[in-house]
């Protein structure tokens, strides 16, 4: 499998069934899975979920299991308040693809919404300039399955990061 798309969510319902939409068109090409993992939420996001915490185990426990789950090569992570601007996993699996020295790539703020789906670009045509970042983008980033191997989210601090 090519791409695996791991969703944390929270009470998100309203931008997750948005998300839902605008990724069964970015991945109709793309060998792909979805894995959504619900944070023990009372909205109704546990009922379409993959994994269903009873209660809140935290972000980094939340994007673990989301990364234990996966099969794809490369790991995109959303936060559930994100929705993918159309074309843009499609230019970052590019990305990733042609420059294997590339282990993980995000996007800018500007480059998601948050229940505002107004001020969403409605296609990403191109990426911005690359730019080496000392941090990474685990809320709308994409990450070669590798990195995981080595890295892990801390899972001590609870609902925090």
């Amino acid at each position: 499998m090519k791409l695996s798309v791991n969703i944390l969510t929270w009470n998100t319902l309203k931008t997750l069934k948005y998300t839902i939409h605008v990724l069964a068109t970015e991945l109709a090409l793309i060998d792909s899975e979805i894995i959504i993992v619900d944070n023990g939420s009372t909205d109704g996001c546990q009922d379409i979920a993959t994994i269903k915490n009873e209660v809140n185990l935290g972000i980094s426990k939340g994007k673990n299991q989301g990364i234990d789950s996966s099969k794809g090569d490369y790991i995109l992570l959303l936060d559930g308040d994100i929705v993918p601007v159309p074309n843009s996993i499609t230019l970052l699996l590019r990305h990733m693809e042609t420059n294997p020295e590339c282990d993980a790539i995000g996007f800018y703020p500007n480059k998601f919404t948050r229940d505002r789906y107004g001020d969403q670009e409605a296609f990403c045509h191109k990426l911005d300039p690359i730019v080496t970042y000392n941090s990474h983008c685990i809320y709308y980033g994409m990450y070669r399955r590798k990195i995981f191997d080595v890295v892990r989210f801390d899972e001590k601090f609870g609902p925090g990061y």
